[in-house]
């Protein structure tokens, strides 16, 4: 029997993309015979350890203060709990191999425990963990860890990355680094896209600046149209997106932080779903609005063109003219938006579906 141990500093329901993504992995490595253990962020009342889905999840005590994001000082305060955790757990256990999700900083535990127990671990890279993705965040940290984060990746047993863009920025910092492409997928079964949609635009992510969303915004004045606009999430940019929504004529709802089934109800009843980010490591909201059948408005940059293909309508979103008016070619063609939708759903079950992506995932583990 094929054991693994996952790590992850944040694991559902806490984080963003990369925390639903790492259960998934660990969910499907459950189906096809492994047992999984998980070590994660302690947070609130969360249970010290329950089982879910066939999976284990241990969660350590550290001092994270936010259930949708976390500071890299909070961060820190994961590695001696998840250490110890897992020294703990491998002393009880034998383990085939490590998935560590984000080289920094889970994947300093990783190779502490490579070299501790001759364990071998893979990493799966996110974003925020490799140097030039997030620049006005992180890049002082990144220099400050590069000697450290350069072992990390040089001792994996192997190393993925969602998208391209991703791996040209690894082996732009390392360029003896190859990793391997392996897409994120989805459960599109959770979503409903034989739907009437409602006459409204919706929004999700962190609310961070690079996100976007100030964008969309600006862009609002300029629409024909006078949907409602729905925009869920949190983050430190919130103020001044909130300050600049009194601007705009249509009605602006933020909605905080919300649970995975009232997304999920969101996507299924939006008619329109706009993700202006100008930076990703992936994009999962597009392939969850895709599933539930949602028309795409996204960026014009890799990975978010790639992902959505010809399912969408991709546009500067810089440019607020333009993104008006895709906005108001979106609203007012009804039969556009419905072949859309079509192409979109019928592109998530055939290039992200999860039954295969996690065979990709197998063949890089030394199982």
């Amino acid at each position: 029997m094929t054991r693994v141990l996952v790590l992850n500093y944040e694991y559902p329901p806490l984080g963003g993309g990369a925390s639903p993504v790492t259960a998934e992995i660990a969910e499907k490595y459950v189906d096809i015979g492994f047992d999984v253990d998980v070590v994660t962020m302690a947070f609130g009342d969360l249970p010290k350890h329950e089982r879910k889905n066939g999976v284990s999840i241990f969660r350590v005590p550290c001092r994270r203060t936010s259930e949708s994001s976390c500071t890299p000082f909070e961060m820190a305060t994961f590695l001696p709990a998840g250490l110890i955790k897992s020294c703990e757990l491998i002393r009880k256990h034998e383990y085939q191999f490590i998935h560590s999700h984000f080289i920094i900083p889970t994947g300093i535990i990783s190779f502490i425990l490579q070299k501790m127990y001759s364990i071998p671990y893979i990493i799966t890279a996110h974003g925020s963990d490799v140097p030039g993705y997030n620049p006005d965040r992180l890049d002082h940290l990144h220099r400050f860890i590069k000697p450290v984060w350069g072992k990390i990746l040089s001792s994996a047993y192997s190393i993925t990355v969602p998208s391209r863009y991703l791996s040209t920025l690894i082996k732009e910092t390392k360029p003896s680094i190859s990793p391997e492409i392996i897409p994120h997928g989805i459960q599109y079964e959770e979503y409903s896209p034989n739907k009437e949609g409602e006459q409204f635009i919706f929004l999700t992510s962190r609310l961070f600046k690079r996100k976007g969303i100030q964008y969309v915004l600006d862009a609002l004045p300029h629409c024909e149209n006078n949907w409602e606009v729905i925009i869920a999430g949190d983050g430190p940019f919130r103020p001044q997106l909130e300050e600049k929504a009194d601007g705009v004529s249509q009605e602006i709802t933020f909605t905080g932080w919300i649970s995975e089934d009232e997304l999920i109800d969101y996507y299924n009843r939006a008619e329109i779903f706009i993700f202006p980010s100008t930076r990703e490591s992936f994009g999962m909201v597009l392939l969850e609005a895709m599933s539930a059948g949602t028309s795409v408005i996204t960026n014009d940059e890799e990975p978010m063109r790639d992902i959505i293909g010809e399912s969408g309508i991709t546009v500067d979103v810089t440019d607020e003219q333009a993104l008006a008016k895709s906005i108001d070619k979106m609203i007012s063609d009804g039969e556009m938006r419905t072949n859309l939708q079509n192409i979109g759903r019928s592109r998530v079950q055939q290039r992200y579906n999860w039954d295969r992506i996690v065979k990709e995932y197998v063949s890089v583990t030394p199982n």
